[in-house]
């Protein structure tokens, strides 16, 4: 009669009335041997995947935080995972939003968010991890910072429907309409001064000084 095993990459061979054991690493199926017990042929097959770098050394799959790590902004994998070695540099740059992603298993995660708790710890609810110089690719731990959504807000780049080259700031009527946020704070004649109350609300509100860069 068949058995089936509990185990990945054992299963009953009938022909030889023993337990196979056997591993698909880097494309090529590996023959590891048949044997009497199957918890003999199940540590067979986790003693392949610890020397090969496939699970951890007590068996189990890496976490997305254990299967890669933290070298100048880039995430180097530290497993043979399904699509990336050992050394190997993952992630690609989203095109609709210029942030880093990564693959892992079924899900896809931001690196800046993987970076900051590798390096730092958990990220609170409600947080968000904001680009210092604007920059979504740069994942450098200097150059993040945590913070609130509404902080993350007050370091954006300058729109590109923006006509003036100053955030809040829009020529209207042959004057300059200045407003921060939902605050409006006047019309004036120069754009001097339109930037010049505009630069001292945002001081006031507490904007990052990158705020309004032009990407």
């Amino acid at each position: 009669m068949a058995k089936t095993s509990r185990h990945a990459g054992v299963s009953w061979n009938t022909a030889m009335s023993k337990w196979a054991a056997q591993v698909r690493f880097r494309r090529d199926l590996h023959h590891l041997g048949f044997f009497e017990n199957e918890e003999e042929a199940h540590r067979v097959v986790v003693r392949f995947k610890v020397d090969n770098k496939i699970v951890k050394a007590d068996g189990s799959r890496p976490s997305v935080l254990e299967a890669f790590r933290y070298d100048d902004g880039r995430l180097v994998c530290q497993y043979n995972l399904m699509k990336h070695s050992v050394g190997d540099i993952v992630g690609y740059v989203e095109p609709e939003t210029g942030y880093v992603q990564i693959g892992y298993g079924s899900q896809s995660y931001r690196a800046h968010r993987l970076v900051w708790q590798m390096m730092v710890g958990p990220i609170p609810a409600g947080n968000e991890i904001d680009h210092i110089n604007g920059d979504k690719a740069d994942n450098r731990i200097e150059n993040l910072r945590i913070v609130s959504r509404a902080e993350n807000a007050k370091n954006l780049s300058l729109q590109t429907r923006n006509k003036t080259g100053v955030p809040g700031v829009a020529f209207i009527n042959n004057h300059y309409r200045v407003t921060i946020g939902s605050e409006y704070l006047g019309y004036f004649d120069s754009l001097d001064e339109a930037v010049q109350i505009r630069k001292s609300a945002e001081a006031r509100l507490g904007y990052h000084a990158n705020h309004g860069r032009t990407k």
